[in-house]
Parts: C-alpha cells; structure tokens; sequence
C-alpha cells in the first residue's frame, strides 16, 4: 500500500511539474503498475489464507458433528450396557 501511495504522489509531481521528459510520466507508470500488483498479489494471499482458515473451520465442523455426545437423545448411549462382575463372571445390566 505504501508502494502504491508514493506511485500516485510520484505521478501527481510528474504531471505538476509539466515534465517534457519522458522518463518522468514512464517511470510513474511503472511504480503505479507494480503496485498494483504487489497489491494484487498481496490480496490473492490474502484470500487464499482467508479460504483454507474458513475450509479448516469447516473440516472441525464436521468432525464434531461425528463425535457421539451422551446428551443428543441417542437411546443407544442412554441404554445401559452389560458387563460381567470381576470376581464372581455373572452378567450385570
């Protein structure tokens, strides 16, 4: 963003000082230019950090849903399970 504020100040002194020169309005236009895609750039990453932190959000989204809660109304986890005593073997509910 600084690279493309010192551009347009540099082109706005160029053309206030009625350069005849050509080397003045062209190098302008280069700074312009290249900030702008810097700035392009700089957005693209931007966007591109911004799509896989909303992909990942998504993804734990997904793996919480398909964890069991004991609390959802799911009979089965509400059901008690049988197991066997340890020391006598008979089969508990």
């Amino acid at each position: 963003m600084r690279a493309l504020k010192f551009s347009i100040i540099l082109s706005f002194i160029a053309i206030y000082m009625h350069a005849d020169s050509f080397v003045v309005p062209f190098l302008s236009i280069i700074f312009i230019l290249s900030a702008l895609g810097l700035w392009a750039q700089a957005y693209l990453k931007y966007y591109e950090l911004e799509h896989a932190l909303t992909q990942r959000n998504h993804q734990r989204k997904i793996e919480q849903d398909e964890t069991p809660h004991f609390l959802d109304g799911n009979v089965e986890f509400l059901r008690p399970q049988p197991y066997l005593q340890r020391k006598t073997g008979e089969l508990l509910l």
